[in-house]
């Protein structure tokens, strides 16, 4: 397995350092207060009421210490589980959320010092990590360990499971993605128990996928343009990819009906952008919610890919959006070897990932933030909806 870990309040105690060091500041700072309590927030700042100034003086001035002062120590056993899990052969990627502006102005190198203290091995370590969702899904990690609900949530909502060490800031989440574990001894069982039934659901897979029966794609053609446009806007009623289909018609690159027998269950196809001739993207389409989480999706991909090669094309790659479509994130990380977090110069934050698989022996190169030519195909999505609307 690929599992993620987190550092503080996971691998270390920083959470009791927090409290303790933010106690004796408000005492010192704020005698006045007398509301000395324990209530179950994750961080001091939530719980001594501090100002957005006092958080950060606070924190460079903690975190400081921490590191001169070599307060910080490893939680039971953690180093014990780690060895014995890199020994049964699972990557270890340690990601924390720890910014360089509290870490001395280096988040990982501090923390890559720390774990080269107490001997703690890794095969990979990231740090300024503040959305480990993405991390992950990057990463195609299959596990995240971690105490923070608010990560937790992230990870579960890309289909990643995660053991949360149980705080009594964290009890309440729930998710059945995710497995509250109370101490590292315990982790290691439950980590044990999900290689299990991973590698159980992984040969169960695989026999499903060879009783997938045989599917068909014919190209579509004027006569059936119009249907399978009307099939796509079912499929995904965000798009509309009437004039896209249009255009592949009587090219070396149409657009495919997808027949399971005689059952028509999807559309799909690939394209190339002018300005990289060499790659082919997965083209807008889809199965019909009756026929997914069958195992289509996967065959669909595959003939895609083989179809692409035997036409010389190098790479093939895939952009989607992980809010509005979760459920394909999974396959897609399956079967594609570079998965990126994609953002254009329109937007603010990041909701899409490019995944990429080489169609050759060569490696496989990312895509980096080329364009991936948004903007017209908003474009001719706009202008296709006005040609259905006069049609129907």
């Amino acid at each position: 397995m690929r599992i993620a870990l987190d550092v503080d309040d996971c691998i270390t105690n920083t959470l009791e350092w927090d409290f303790a060091c933010a106690w004796e500041y408000n005492r010192l700072h704020h005698p006045e207060d007398k509301k000395f309590y324990y209530a179950i927030h994750h961080s001091a700042p939530e719980i001594f009421n501090f100002s957005e100034q006092e958080y950060k003086d606070f924190y460079v001035n903690q975190r400081k210490q921490l590191i001169e002062k070599r307060w910080l120590y490893p939680k039971p056993f953690v180093k014990e589980v780690v060895d014995k899990l890199l020994k049964e052969g699972h990557e270890i990627f340690i990601l924390t959320s720890r910014e360089d502006y509290y870490w001395k102005g280096n988040a990982l190198n501090e923390t890559r010092k720390w774990l080269k203290k107490y001997k703690i091995g890794y095969t990979d370590l990231f740090a300024n990590c503040t959305d480990k969702g993405l991390k992950c899904a990057e990463l195609k990690v299959d596990l995240l360990i971690d105490d923070n609900p608010k990560y937790a949530r992230q990870v579960n909502s890309q289909g990643i499971r995660t053991i949360i060490l149980s705080a009594p800031y964290n009890l309440k989440y729930q998710n059945v993605l995710s497995t509250h574990a109370s101490c590292w001894p315990e982790v290691y069982y439950i980590v044990k128990d999900l290689s299990q039934v991973l590698q159980e659901y992984k040969e169960a897979k695989l026999v499903r996928d060879k009783q997938v029966p045989q599917l068909s794609f014919v190209p579509i053609t004027a006569k059936t343009l119009l249907n399978a446009a009307k099939l796509q806007m079912r499929i995904s009623k965000k798009h509309c990819a009437y004039l896209e289909y249009e255009r592949k018609i009587k090219s070396s690159t149409p657009y495919y009906l997808v027949y399971e027998s005689k059952t028509l269950i999807g559309v799909t196809g690939f394209y190339a952008l002018d300005s990289a001739p060499e790659d082919v993207w997965l083209g807008i389409g889809g199965i019909l919610p009756s026929h997914s989480r069958q195992g289509y999706g996967k065959k669909i991909i595959e003939k895609l890919m083989e179809k692409a090669g035997e036409q010389g094309f190098k790479t093939f790659r895939v952009l989607t959006n992980f809010e509005d479509n979760p459920n394909s994130q999974p396959l897609f990380r399956q079967l594609f070897d570079i998965c990126e977090v994609y953002k254009n110069k329109n937007e603010k934050t990041a909701k899409r990932y490019v995944y990429s698989k080489s169609l050759t022996d060569q490696p496989t190169k990312k895509w980096g933030e080329r364009d991936c030519g948004d903007e017209e195909f908003l474009a001719l999505e706009k202008q296709g909806r006005k040609v259905m609307k006069q049609l129907n």
